[in-house]
């Protein structure tokens, strides 16, 4: 079975909500994980994001790169600058993908009202809606493959 690792900064949002979607849709053909290059603890509001499309990734941990076997990985997917800077030179056995996608910790939102409670959420949904898009993308071009 393949290994995948989803890397960010903090392991706290987008890293952990790419984990539970790809867990959820791609749990079947691949070993997940999720890491941060300076892991902080899982943010409530991913959690709860996360929930209102039904999956559950509560009782993920936040975890370093140096706490999951990165070296073994056929494929690491960097959602962030930070990740992508700091990751250390990879084998050529290892496929690396870019998946930019904002923190929505501290996105600056066109909402116009980011530090309410109602603009940091909507600022959580617009990555998660981000991130389900590539990883709909990244399943299609995954079934190509095999077929």
């Amino acid at each position: 079975m393949k290994k995948i690792l989803f890397l960010c900064a903090s392991n706290a949002t987008r890293s952990q909500m790419a984990e539970g979607m790809a867990r959820k849709v791609l749990g079947d053909r691949f070993e997940i994980y999720s890491a941060g290059i300076q892991p902080l603890a899982l943010n409530p509001l991913a959690v709860k994001t996360m929930s209102e499309i039904g999956i559950d990734i509560s009782q993920q941990k936040s975890k370093s790169i140096n706490q999951v076997p990165w070296k073994e990985m056929d494929i690491i997917v960097t959602l962030c600058g930070t990740s992508s800077k700091s990751l250390p030179s990879l084998p050529p056995t290892i496929q690396r993908l870019q998946w930019a996608v904002p923190d929505p910790v501290t996105m600056t939102s066109h909402y116009g009202f980011k530090s309410s409670a109602e603009g940091k959420q909507m600022a959580f949904k617009e990555v998660r809606e981000m991130i389900q898009k590539r990883m709909d993308e990244f399943a299609e071009e995954q079934k190509k493959r095999e077929a």
